[in-house]
């Protein structure tokens, strides 16, 4: 990850934002090329069951580190925090699959 990002986390744990924007960024130096559907356009793809299956991973993934949990309803005095999918397909050009990865993006 580029050094920026290492700095900033010595002071505590980095927002799911900062890690999204690392990983593009490592990514983007990297022989993987990168392509980022809409979520329109992945719904719309043949591979939506494959993306489906990556976003409740990804969900379980986030569960399991304790940085998310499903609220029915939030009490009078909280508010909830905006969020996005972020979707990336992953292609390396010594390899002819590729790899779907879902990123929840907070605060938008």
């Amino acid at each position: 990850m580029p050094r920026r990002y290492q700095a900033n986390w010595v002071q505590g744990t980095p927002t799911t934002e900062e890690i999204v924007h690392a990983f593009v960024a490592t990514m983007r130096n990297s022989k993987l090329t990168l392509d980022e559907p809409t979520m329109q356009q992945a719904m719309e793809s043949e591979d939506w069951p494959e993306w489906l299956a990556a976003i409740h991973r990804e969900l379980e993934s986030l569960k399991a580190m304790d940085v998310y949990e499903d609220v029915d309803a939030l009490p009078s005095v909280k508010k909830a925090i905006g969020s996005k999918w972020v979707l990336l397909i992953k292609r390396d050009e010594n390899d002819p699959g590729s790899r779907l990865q879902p990123y929840l993006r907070t605060g938008c």
